[in-house]
């Protein structure tokens, strides 16, 4: 069977190889249904996880729906060759899965987290790391912004401030001074960032938000200041006797 080159969506090595174990190609009656490119799906494992990878398989020669009946005989001849699969007209696309186990600091506001999930779905997705690094510092800015509103200016000088009036560590300062996607002048879109800037990135972004609001929250709810719902909880007056 064929080998396929790839970069793993769950682990994230770079240049994995592994052999296509399986494959289906999309029946014609899909693919004319559609009118769209015939194409192919199969299976694989990353030597360095061991996480399932499945891939879509088009052809560079073989881009019109009616083109289904030769694309099927080509793909299946170089599948089952002992080579690289991409070698010749295949291209080889990782098709990534939802990631359902994302680690979601408990207790954040539904933009918080809304913000939050969206950054992590774009974390694993192929070049979603502009996109990723906008949301991380959107979830940030706007669990500021609800808190102490207060606090002005960009999100490293926010940082700072927070840090200053003790409701944030020291450690949370110097580890943002490491950061470029937090110092760099309150942009709102950084571009061209890569997967090694990105993951600091999430790192801080999940830890702050457990400093900052899954931790106080857990604190005033043993003390019995709020309820599960954030809510104020009513203290009973001391009765006065006369």
């Amino acid at each position: 069977m064929a080998q396929v080159t790839f970069d793993c969506p769950h682990c994230h090595s770079k240049n994995m190889t592994t052999t296509v174990t399986g494959f289906v190609v999309v029946p014609y009656e899909a693919i004319t249904a559609q009118q769209i490119a015939p194409f192919a799906v199969g299976f694989g494992a990353c030597s360095g996880c061991w996480s399932p990878i499945g891939f879509r398989f088009t052809s560079t020669e073989h881009k019109e729906w009616s083109e289904h009946v030769r694309f099927a005989d080509y793909f299946q001849r170089a599948a089952k060759a002992e080579h690289n699969i991409t070698a010749g007209f295949i291209r080889a696309k990782v098709v990534h899965t939802p990631n359902t186990n994302a680690t979601v600091p408990d207790h954040l506001p539904p933009t918080v987290e809304k913000a939050f999930k969206s950054a992590e779905r774009n974390y694993v997705a192929e070049d979603g790391e502009d996109a990723a690094a906008m949301l991380y510092r959107r979830a940030i800015d706007i669990a500021i912004r609800e808190k102490h509103p207060e606090i002005k200016g960009n999100l490293a000088l926010r940082i700072e401030k927070l840090v200053g009036l003790g409701l944030l560590p020291p450690s949370m300062k110097s580890w943002s001074d490491q950061i470029r996607l937090i110092g760099n002048g309150g942009a709102h879109e950084p571009e061209g960032v890569t997967k090694e800037e990105l993951k600091p990135m999430r790192g801080f972004t999940e830890a702050f938000l457990r400093y900052f609001i899954t931790i106080p929250f857990e604190v005033a709810l043993a003390r019995g200041e709020i309820d599960e719902r954030g809510m104020p909880v009513q203290q009973n007056s001391p009765t006065v006797s006369g």
